[in-house]
């Protein structure tokens, strides 16, 4: 309403939605939001020695690739 009455006393013509510059905002983002990544491995008796060395492998080439394309 305040536009809009300044307006009309300085005698120009109404306009139905009155938009400035200070009414503009941005926000730009720091950095990109992160991610969260779970491993679960069964660990029990019945989880043979060379198939845990193999989950652990695959945990950590994951892990690497993960760092890699973070930092690109």
């Amino acid at each position: 309403k305040l536009r809009r009455e300044q307006a009309r006393l300085r005698g120009e013509a109404p306009k139905p939605v009155y938009v400035e510059k200070v009414d503009m905002r941005s926000k730009r983002m720091a950095r990109k939001a992160g991610a969260l990544v779970i491993f679960v491995v069964d660990a029990s008796g019945s989880m043979a020695l060379n198939r845990m060395s193999s989950a652990k492998g695959a945990v950590m080439r994951l892990l690497a690739e993960s760092y890699t394309s973070r930092d690109q």
